[in-house]
């Protein structure tokens, strides 16, 4: 088998990733008081459509634990709000408050000055190649998991 330690780790190495681009935008998020997984939440909630929790814990890459934490700490600062889904009335949907869209497009404006470094160093054709690939592996990971 070899050396497993000669061999790259996709998790290590998405993580890594995970951790500059994160690392790079803690100045905003600090100067905004959001974490990043407030952040990942008010994203989901940019379109302006009412998303259920599950639908939010789902695409930010939260626990529900971590969820309802973050939805009650995103509440409790005016950032979002709960309704109840006219449609299911048993179940809430969140949507972003007015307040929550200039922080969002602060931290956004900066996340476009992280891409745009990553774009200078790699070259626009290395960098969409990035983005295309990290989408395909999560289109493929999703179609996997549905027929599980």
């Amino acid at each position: 088998m070899g050396d497993p330690t000669a061999q790259v780790s996709l998790a290590l190495l998405l993580a890594q990733a995970e951790r500059y681009a994160t690392d790079r935008l803690d100045d905003v998020l600090r100067a905004t008081g959001l974490t990043v997984d407030q952040y990942r939440v008010l994203l989901q909630l940019a379109d302006g459509h009412g998303h259920s929790m599950t639908e939010v814990a789902e695409q930010a890459v939260l626990s529900p634990a971590t969820l309802t934490r973050v939805v009650d700490r995103l509440s409790q600062l005016n950032l979002l709000h709960r309704r109840i889904d006219p449609i299911d009335r048993r179940r809430a949907l969140l949507y972003m408050s007015h307040r929550g869209e200039p922080l969002l497009r602060q931290i956004i404006n900066e996340e476009g000055a992280l891409q745009e470094e990553l774009e200078a160093r790699l070259g626009v054709v290395d960098y969409n190649h990035l983005l295309d690939t990290l989408q395909t592996m999560i289109s493929a990971s999703a179609t996997a998991s549905a027929g599980r």
